[in-house]
């Protein structure tokens, strides 16, 4: 049979044992909420660079859409004059319009402002307008008697911007080209 202490022992007892678990208790706990806040803010990190790099990726395919759009013609047909469906004309006296519009959804996903491109995973399609450039020399070539010095008559520039967000709709991605024909 076992003995109990003996009761002046009991009362001596202060709690000591009973605060220092508490304390430790607490510092466990504090620093699990940190570990938690820290995989949490890490967890958003890879989110958002997996969808900057899904956009990003839209963007470069609708950029190679649209090459193969002007190499097959489609971009000498359009009338660059009427400044709708995608197709501008340079203008000198006002900023390009893709410029005006660089932060503007609404802009982007209206077809008849901007040719709709590679859609992917996301829920906005890529979309991109193509802006008609003055002609110029190509590098190794004559500028000869052209009408305007310095330029070549059946020559066709173009600066093709493409514009592209995340699965979400965030992380919008602007790319140019220049494109010669």
């Amino acid at each position: 049979m076992k003995s109990s202490p003996p009761l002046q022992l009991i009362r001596a007892q202060s709690g000591a044992v009973l605060v220092v678990a508490l304390i430790f208790m607490l510092v466990i706990m504090i620093l699990g909420l940190a570990g938690s806040m820290q995989a949490r803010l890490r967890m958003h990190i890879a989110s958002n660079s997996l969808s900057s790099q899904i956009a990003l990726q839209s963007a470069e395919a609708t950029l190679k859409q649209s090459y193969i759009a002007m190499l097959n013609g489609n971009f000498d047909g359009a009338s660059f004059s009427s400044n709708s469906n995608g197709y501008y004309q340079l203008s000198t006296s006002s900023a390009p319009i893709w410029q005006q519009n660089i932060s503007t959804a609404s802009f982007w996903t209206n077809t008849s402002k901007a040719i709709q491109g590679f859609q992917g995973s996301s829920q906005y399609p890529a979309a991109y307008v193509v802006e008609k450039l003055p002609n110029v020399i190509a590098p190794g070539q004559s500028a000869g008697n052209a009408g305007n010095y310095g330029q070549i008559s059946n020559g066709a520039t173009f600066r093709v911007t493409t514009w592209a967000v995340g699965p979400q709709g965030q992380s919008p991605v602007i790319l140019q080209a220049v494109f010669a024909k």
